[in-house]
C-alpha cells in the first residue's frame, strides 16, 4: 500500500515538473514580447513584493498597499494610456470600469 501511493507521488511529482517547465518555456516566450522597460519593471516588483504585483484601484485606494490615491493618479489610470504606479508601494495600477459599478453597489 505504501509503495502504490509513493509511485503515485513519484508520478506526480514527474507530472507537476513537466507542467512546470511547460509554463516557464511559454511565460519566457510571453515576456519576449514586453517592452524591455516594462518586463523590468515588473520583475523588479514581483521580487520584492510578491505576486501581487499588477492590482486594481478599488474604492478610489491601492488594491496592494489599500492606501487612498490621488484623484490625478486615479484619473491616470482611467486613461489606459500609460503604466501608472502606486505613490505609496511601486505596485502597477490597472482601473476597469466595473470598478466603479462595484464601488457605487457597496
Amino acid at each position: 500500500m505504501a509503495e502504490g501511493k509513493i509511485a503515485e507521488f513519484n508520478q506526480r511529482e514527474i507530472s507537476l515538473k513537466t507542467e512546470l517547465n511547460r509554463l516557464t518555456e511559454k511565460r519566457a516566450q510571453l515576456a519576449g514580447k514586453v517592452d524591455e522597460t516594462l518586463r523590468a519593471r515588473y520583475e523588479r516588483l514581483l521580487k520584492h513584493k510578491g505576486e501581487k504585483v499588477i492590482v486594481g484601484v478599488e474604492h478610489e485606494a491601492c488594491g496592494g498597499c489599500h492606501v487612498i490615491l490621488p484623484r490625478q493618479t486615479i484619473v491616470a489610470c482611467q486613461g489606459n494610456t500609460e503604466m501608472i504606479t502606486c505613490p505609496n508601494c511601486g505596485r502597477l495600477l490597472y482601473y476597469d470600469i466595473s470598478m466603479d459599478m462595484t464601488a457605487e453597489r457597496d
